[in-house]
């Protein structure tokens, strides 16, 4: 590999987090493209603390790209500490990633290192995220420079939207974070900092000026996928592990390539999808671990084309497969990672649960009377899909029989409560469902999240009970895991996965 490193203690290669998830090998008629980036030192502004395991990652990234990842020495730049300037990665980006490749071929971009966010350029209310270079500095207004502000690396991505992009992200996108003076642990660093002339003393701060939750550095866009260690308003961590620090991210991530994302252990399954629930189950864990850690959500931006897509397939250049019926769907892609579990019921000790029952109970026959009931074991908000024989779904609730329910009686029409079944269609509907064809294996999925999780643009028109075809269902499901997936803020004022449980119920309907 082409390593670019400054002489003295710090020319150790780079540690970037993301690495490029393992690869089948691409042709050699390929002239494939990684840039690494890994900084751990800041000897510019001594208000920049230095990292520890940034380098280290890189290390790593780079022997998985060339041992496993399908590409060669010759591919891979990877520029560390002095060698990673601002100027440096423009002209890398520029010159290697784009001038460097064609149509077709691979882009991967892996970053370790600090990341900030400044005021916007065009709204002085909103916040741009950064990344901060080995040559970023505050000037004398403790006003940060020197930084790769997010749209500019955006428009420069936009060059490779006819290559397969990768972006990989291990930094903290939190310099509104502050936090008291008392050092964290001394097993964990945080990927964050701020200038002490700009920063509030005392516990966590957040201001008004912060991304707003569920911003992410870089939007995807077909043929480009982007991994992030944590959301746009949380630090991302390094932790010593056996005298060595490492990203949180970075470990996890490699870790869950290598199968453990997997339910049976196989690399070359691991999906975009379980990749990322392992990335939220792992950071969720490493978090509760380190006293000072809130909250931390990795953040993924990927085409629902290749959601359910391998991994390292997708890396390699390779079709996504066919996206599977809804009716797999509903249960493999919604199933929600521990990270998502609502709280369970102290005075019980009960895990959240959703129960769904089809009355009457018994063979369904065309033409057969039935309703569907569901629980909860938690007060939430309740989703109720029915997807029929033909992969064909219908929303049935909310519905807008509920909703004008609520405008009359004043409960939410989206609204579930502990122990309190919801049976569908209740007396006030002034109809009944009935067994029509298609007949066959059909399944009820309902959806209760714990938190207010605005889901009404993704189908308004299912609020009439309106039958959605099969590419519009499998689509529709996708949008809404990734809507369940998205960081919202907790009433505490951080950012979190949002809580919800998932009950399916299979069904099957015959002539009479």
């Amino acid at each position: 590999m082409r390593h670019h490193s400054p002489p003295g203690p710090f020319a150790r290669s780079l540690a970037v987090l993301g690495l490029i998830l393992g690869l089948a090998a691409p042709s050699a008629t390929l002239a494939d493209r990684a840039l690494v980036i890994g900084i751990n030192a800041y000897e510019r502004d001594p208000h920049i603390p230095p990292l520890a395991g940034a380098v280290a990652d890189a290390q790593r990234i780079a022997t998985y790209l060339t041992a496993d990842g399908g590409y060669t020495e010759e591919q891979v730049l990877l520029l560390t500490d002095g060698a990673a300037t601002r100027a440096a990665i423009l002209s890398a980006i520029e010159e290697w990633l784009i001038a460097g490749t064609q149509p077709g071929e691979r882009a991967l971009l892996f970053f370790a290192g600090h990341g900030s966010h400044v005021r916007s350029q065009t709204d002085p209310h909103a916040r741009d995220q950064v990344l901060v270079p080995f040559d970023s500095h505050f000037n004398n207004d403790a006003q940060l420079q020197d930084f790769i502000r997010d749209k500019e690396l955006a428009a420069l991505l936009d060059r490779l939207n006819d290559r397969n992009v990768t972006v990989i992200v291990d930094s903290c996108y939190s310099g509104d974070i502050t936090r008291s003076a008392a050092p964290p642990d001394p097993a964990a660093r945080m990927r964050t900092f701020r200038h002490p002339a700009s920063a509030p003393t005392g516990s966590v701060s957040r201001s008004a000026g912060a991304p707003a939750p569920g911003a992410v550095l870089i939007e995807s866009r077909p043929g480009r996928t982007v991994w992030s260690a944590a959301s746009a308003t949380q630090p991302a961590w390094e932790i010593n592990r056996d005298g060595a620090f490492s990203g949180v991210f970075t470990t996890a991530f490699l870790d869950g390539l290598e199968g453990a994302a997997n339910a049976n252990g196989d690399a070359a399954a691991v999906t975009h999808l379980a990749l990322h629930d392992w990335l939220l189950d792992a950071s969720l864990r490493a978090c509760n671990a380190i006293s000072d850690c809130l909250s931390l959500t990795p953040t993924l931006e990927v085409a629902r084309s290749l959601q359910v897509a391998p991994v390292a397939a997708s890396l390699a250049g390779s079709s996504p497969p066919s996206v599977p019926g809804a009716a797999e769907l509903a249960t493999s892609a919604l199933e929600p990672p521990a990270a998502a579990a609502p709280p369970t019921d102290a005075a019980t000790a009960q895990a959240a649960e959703v129960v769904l029952r089809i009355e009457p109970d018994g063979p369904l026959l065309e033409d057969d009377r039935v309703s569907f009931i569901a629980e909860a074991s938690f007060d939430g908000y309740l989703t109720l899909l029915d997807i029929n024989p033909r992969g064909e779904m219908t929303q049935l609730f909310p519905n807008r029989f509920s909703v004008a329910a609520a405008e009359v009686f004043g409960a939410g029409g989206d609204r579930i409560r502990s122990g309190r079944p919801i049976r569908l269609p209740d007396a006030t509907y002034g109809f009944a469902f009935t067994v029509q064809p298609p007949l066959g294996d059909g399944v009820l999925v309902a959806v209760v999240t714990a938190d207010p999780v605005d889901l009404s643009d993704l189908a308004p028109a299912s609020r009439s009970l309106i039958v959605t075809g099969p590419d519009l269902s499998a689509d529709w499901l996708l949008q809404l895991r990734d809507r369940l997936r998205r960081p919202i803020m907790d009433p505490e004022g951080f950012e979190r996965q949002p809580r919800y449980a998932i009950g399916s119920l299979a069904y099957r309907t015959r002539s009479r």
